[in-house]
């Protein structure tokens, strides 16, 4: 089972080689941009910005907001959230991306930046600001989404289930227990860290952070 929908045509690359893939949202989001934050993002937009995006949820929160045109460079996290980016902006624009959040913030310190502007949601994770102030870097939060949790009980017991964050394990785990979940796929390190403090004892992660990675690892892991 996935945790969140997943493209149709990995969902059908797994049947092909015998694998069933059951997606049911764990979460849902849900965008907050108020009409000053709208005026506001047009004008950055226009801006030379560094500018940290470290989910899709907020691609797509602001994208309506910018226009195509943008004069930022931009640090995100996996490649999921840069081909989104690449998709609404053009290529060029990603300027650097890492695993994760505290990895990203490396690559930002490392580059030298002095200043970023960072789009997130209201649950963002502590790692990447501390890191960048600690480094004397300056950075605006912008919060432009919420998430919303979406628990339910599952029927039966499945053989795995794929986690894409830990808001998710958070809502999975409020009904179910780890055993209704055989082994847990998970995107990342935070996802998999999440996973290990609700008690999961079998815990895969993707190479990359991608939901195709992520499918890939599974069906590697089950020999397919």
């Amino acid at each position: 089972m996935s945790t969140r929908p997943l493209d149709a045509q990995l969902i059908k690359e797994a049947a092909l080689m015998g694998v069933s893939i059951e997606c049911q949202s764990f979460i849902e989001t849900q965008p907050i941009v108020s009409q000053d934050q709208q005026l506001l993002i047009k004008e950055l937009a226009r801006t030379p910005l560094t500018v940290v995006i470290t989910s899709m949820n907020a691609v797509e929160a602001i994208k309506d907001h910018t226009g195509t045109e943008i004069n930022w460079e931009i640090y995100s996290i996996g490649n999921t959230t840069r081909q989104l980016i690449e998709s609404v902006w053009g290529t060029g624009k990603v300027k650097g991306t890492a695993e994760n959040a505290s990895a990203l913030a490396d690559v930002i310190i490392y580059r030298g930046v002095k200043e970023v502007v960072f789009f997130c949601g209201e649950q963002r994770r502590e790692e990447l600001p501390l890191k960048l102030k600690e480094q004397g870097i300056s950075i605006k939060e912008m919060v432009v989404y919420r998430t919303i949790e979406t628990a339910k009980p599952v029927s039966k017991k499945y053989d795995g289930v794929l986690f894409f964050s830990p808001s998710a394990v958070n809502s999975f785990f409020s009904y179910n227990q780890p055993a209704s979940c055989g082994v847990a796929f998970a995107i990342g390190s935070t996802t998999a860290s999440a996973l290990k403090a609700k008690g999961c004892d079998s815990i895969v992660s993707a190479d990359t952070p991608g939901k195709e990675d992520l499918v890939k690892k599974m069906l590697a892991y089950f020999r397919f």
